[in-house]
């Protein structure tokens, strides 16, 4: 297994190249600061020492800022040809649902509707009815136009599949008013 060690020149050189590969600014901030905090506690590197360094952080850190760190890493490493180093981020499953304190109550969602409203945003109340109606996503509203709600259909182009959009009869006498 192979030993590096750190210098401080290393970070330096790291730096420049996150820059020259037209990092932003925050991007290589954020790598700076996570590489240094490693290799001031781990001047010493080898794989083991790596992953002893994920468990801790693992403990201590929610897995999405675990993987930007890891992330950074893993970069410095590759800078380095230090390959062997390399080590895989968490994995991370993602809710298919919002939990239920992030979701809008129906008086929540009516309130915004009304308050658009009130302010004149005829399209922005419009387009969240639609939204809520349908449960489609932002980006499928596109696929509701003038002949889709004549049909009482929209279909719906993601991923090489065609999702058809059945609109129910009240949410049409709605759009036609």
């Amino acid at each position: 297994m192979n030993v590096y060690f750190f210098k401080e020149e290393l970070l330096k050189e790291f730096k420049v190249f996150l820059e020259s590969m037209e990092r932003s600014k925050a991007t290589v901030e954020k790598y700076m600061r996570d590489v240094g905090a490693f290799a001031r506690k781990y001047p010493q590197i080898d794989k083991e020492t790596v992953l002893r360094y994920k468990e801790e952080i693992t403990e201590n850190y929610k897995p999405a800022s675990v993987n930007s760190m890891l992330a950074a890493l893993n970069c410095f490493f590759r800078f380095m040809g230090w390959l062997d180093c390399l080590v895989k981020p968490l994995k991370i499953q993602r809710c298919a649902f919002c939990p239920e304190e992030k979701m809008l109550t129906r008086e929540d969602f009516s309130k915004l509707v009304q308050t658009a409203r009130t302010l004149k945003m005829q399209r922005l109340s419009l387009i969240m009815e639609t939204l809520g109606a349908t449960g489609i996503r932002i980006f499928e509203l596109k696929a509701v136009t003038v002949e889709a709600v004549k049909i009482g259909c929209a279909v719906i182009s993601f991923d090489e599949q065609n999702i058809f959009c059945l609109y129910k009869e009240r949410f049409l006498a709605f759009l036609r008013a």
